[in-house]
């Protein structure tokens, strides 16, 4: 029986990487926009390069959750701030003793365009050699312009190299509340979830339909939602409009609208802090932050869970 098991698993996975090579395939040979049937520029022609013996990166261990973070070669700074502060589970003097170690097995993933005619600093080829957690796509980095095809990448990439149950996707701008984001997917559904600060609405113009998305500051998927989306037919990855979480919203919603799969949109009042953390009660997931405050105010917030608001 177990035999018969693993010959059903690796088809599956052998179908999954035939699946995303036709897609990627076709993201970057085919010129026109399905959807709309207009021209496509080649601006939002996206090309991925994968390399599945990436020996560096391969890293099949059990993860809870992959925490995505897009970012530019100069944030190094940043990166190293939460590296040791709220992305460092052994770095919480409070909140994680309720927790199992399989619910506290996280991946930092931090994901960085390319650079048009230009080498990497020194600096950052150094951290590159020192972390293995940042990871290069081929698009070149322009930010705003190709960020949701970042997040697109980094859905790939996360089901090709780690085996995980949730994909949270946050910013370098972000001082994420780990132990209670944890605790929170802890007793959350394992199978089609997406949640968040979800009460945003996009889309009802040139053809496209009106659907939810939950806000890019901090979002949670299961893992087969991160699946479906990324095995849409391409002309459901390629598209005109901009924001990154309107995107990843896109695909959630096409998803749901093609491909007969039912997905629970949650949407949690206390996902999101806007506003950053002054005081009170810690009771946010994420909170947008000045960096240069983060490491300063998570010392503070490990060592007292409630900050006196005078």
């Amino acid at each position: 029986m177990g035999g018969s098991n693993d010959v059903v698993s690796y088809s599956v996975k052998v179908i999954m990487v035939i699946t995303l090579s036709l897609a990627l395939f076709f993201l970057a040979n085919q010129q026109t926009d399905l959807f709309l049937n207009r021209p496509v520029s080649q601006n939002e022609v996206l090309t991925i390069k994968f390399n599945f013996d990436d020996e560096f990166h391969a890293d099949k261990r059990k993860y809870f959750a992959v925490v995505m973070i897009p970012t530019t070669p100069n944030h190094i700074s940043i990166r190293n701030i939460i590296r040791g502060s709220w992305g460092n589970v052994s770095a919480w003097k409070v909140g994680m003793d309720n927790l199992d170690a399989e619910y506290k097995s996280i991946k930092l993933m931090w994901v960085i365009g390319a650079l048009k005619d230009q080498e990497y600093p020194e600096e950052f080829k150094e951290e590159i050699s020192k972390n293995n957690d940042i990871y290069i796509c081929d698009k070149i980095d322009e930010h705003r312009t190709v960020l949701k095809y970042k997040v697109l990448w980094s859905y790939m990439r996360a089901v090709q190299l780690f085996d995980f149950k949730y994909f949270v996707k946050t910013d370098d701008d972000i001082l994420v509340n780990l132990p209670l984001l944890l605790s929170h997917l802890k007793d959350s559904p394992r199978s089609h979830y997406y949640g968040g600060r979800c009460g945003m609405g996009y889309g009802g113009f040139g053809g496209y339909p009106k659907w939810r998305y939950c806000s890019g500051g901090g979002y949670y998927m299961s893992k087969d939602v991160v699946e479906h989306a990324i095995s849409l037919p391409p002309q459901y990855h390629r598209v005109p409009f901009r924001p990154e979480d309107a995107y990843s919203g896109y695909l959630v919603h096409m998803a749901i609208k093609t491909q007969n799969f039912s997905v629970t949109i949650a949407t949690n009042k206390k996902a999101l802090s806007l506003s950053g953390y002054k005081c009170g009660p810690w009771e946010y997931f994420f909170y947008h932050h000045e960096f240069h405050k983060m490491q300063e105010d998570f010392n503070m917030i490990t060592v007292n869970k409630t900050v006196k608001c005078v």
